[in-house]
C-alpha cells in the first residue's frame, strides 16, 4: 500500500504498480492495462486541448493548458499508482474494498474516459466534456483516498 508523499516522490514507486506483469490474475492484468490506457486517453485529450488553443491563437491559454497538462497528468499517474498498488481489505463507509473492488474501480475508471472521449465527437457542450473530465480526475483522486486507508484483518 502506497501513501501520497510515497507517490509523488519516488517515480519507481508509481512505475511498480503501473507494472502489467505485476499481477497473476486476468483482472489485475485487465486493470493495469486500464491504468495505461486511463493514462493515454488523458494525455491524448490534453494534447488535443493545447492544439486547439494554439490553432485559435490563444497563447496563454495554450501556455496554462500545456501547465495544467503536465500536472494534471503527474497527479493522475500517481493516484492510479496508489490504487493500482492497494493490498489487503479496509472498511470506508461501511463498504469492504479489497484488491478485486479497485481492478474494477480501474476498470469502471478507463470506460468513464473513453465515454468523454467519445462523447467529444458528437454535439456535447465543452463545458459539459470540461465538467465530466474534472469530475474523473476527483473520482480518481477519491478512490486513491480510500486505497491509503490503513488495511487490516476483517475477519
Amino acid at each position: 500500500m502506497g501513501t501520497f508523499r510515497q507517490a509523488f516522490t519516488s517515480p519507481l514507486f508509481v512505475w511498480q504498480s503501473f507494472r502489467i506483469t505485476s499481477s497473476l490474475t486476468a483482472m489485475g492484468v485487465i486493470a493495469r492495462l486500464s491504468m495505461w490506457l486511463t493514462l493515454g486517453f488523458r494525455l491524448i485529450v490534453s494534447l488535443l486541448t493545447i492544439i486547439w488553443q494554439g490553432y485559435g491563437g490563444r497563447v496563454l491559454s495554450m501556455v496554462l493548458g500545456i501547465i495544467f497538462g503536465v500536472v494534471g497528468f503527474w497527479l493522475v499517474a500517481g493516484w492510479l499508482g496508489i490504487i493500482g498498488s492497494a493490498e489487503g481489505r479496509r472498511r470506508v463507509f461501511g463498504i469492504e474494498w479489497g484488491r478485486m473492488q479497485f481492478d474494477c474501480v480501474l476498470v469502471g475508471i478507463l470506460a468513464g474516459h473513453v465515454g468523454v472521449l467519445v462523447s467529444a465527437f458528437y454535439y456535447i457542450p465543452s463545458w459539459m466534456l470540461s465538467f465530466a473530465w474534472w469530475m474523473l480526475a476527483l473520482t480518481i483522486l477519491t478512490f486513491a483516498m480510500i486505497a491509503t486507508r490503513p488495511s487490516r484483518d476483517l475477519s
